[in-house]
């Protein structure tokens, strides 16, 4: 209905080619783990969903703090910001990081974590070549042309920082992600192949005869004499 993109499991998830025994790696298992609950911590410490908690990701650590410390400030100006969050009686927010400074050492450590889940599967895949390459840097998703214009009426957009590899270590991951694909592609081909030939065709046995449908005797056309007699007027 719409241009937009749309994600589908069967064309963008189960054709992806993922490293050999991955389901069952320990050291892949190890570095989610341990990524998915200091964020889950994060989340229930700061009060954020997770759309906060990657915008606080992707932005350079001045412009994080800044938000960070504009979000302590409004929080100590409402008394009953827990109660206008709606944050559970059991729950108790800002305990583990009870200043902006080490809200942003808490994102830093995410950070931090996440080239440690990038580090693990490219060890995985068996290209540690890379490692030196992947290395994540706050930079420009896209250039905005509005930029200019903000410059003339003083007022100015968020840049669409995003905190990632750089576009050629990108480039050199998806060339290698394809390629594998191919391959794997390929291996399925020959072994569909290879089964086909591989399976027995089915034979009629001797003696045997196919069944053939009876050819129609013919239905006898009715004689006037062979119809019962009319019971009064059909029509009244």
């Amino acid at each position: 209905m719409k241009d937009d993109l749309r994600y589908t499991t069967t064309d963008c998830f189960e054709t992806f080619p993922f490293p050999a025994g991955f389901e069952t790696n320990a050291v892949l298992e190890a570095a989610g783990r341990e990524y998915y609950e200091f964020r889950a911590a994060l989340m229930q410490d700061l009060w954020l969903g997770l759309t906060e908690i990657y915008n606080l990701f992707h932005a350079p650590d001045d412009e994080a703090l800044a938000r960070l410390e504009a979000l302590y400030r409004k929080r100590a100006a409402t008394p009953d910001w827990r109660t206008a969050e709606a944050v559970p009686a059991d729950r108790s927010p800002l305990s583990l990081y009870t200043t902006p400074a080490a809200a942003l050492a808490a994102v830093r450590r995410l950070r931090e974590l996440h080239a440690a889940m990038d580090a693990a599967v490219l060890t995985v895949y068996g290209w540690t070549d890379l490692l030196p390459k992947c290395t994540c840097e706050f930079l420009l998703d896209y250039e905005d042309e509005e930029d200019d214009a903000a410059e003339t009426t003083g007022r100015r957009k968020k840049k669409p920082w995003r905190y990632r590899w750089p576009d050629e270590t990108r480039d050199e991951v998806l060339a290698r992600l394809l390629k594998l694909n191919a391959e794997r592609a390929e291996e399925e081909r020959l072994a569909g192949l290879a089964a086909g030939a591989a399976k027995p065709k089915t034979k009629l046995t001797a003696g045997v005869k196919r069944f053939r449908k009876p050819k129609s005797a013919g239905i006898a056309p009715i004689q006037p004499e062979q119809l019962p007699p009319v019971q009064g007027d059909l029509f009244e």
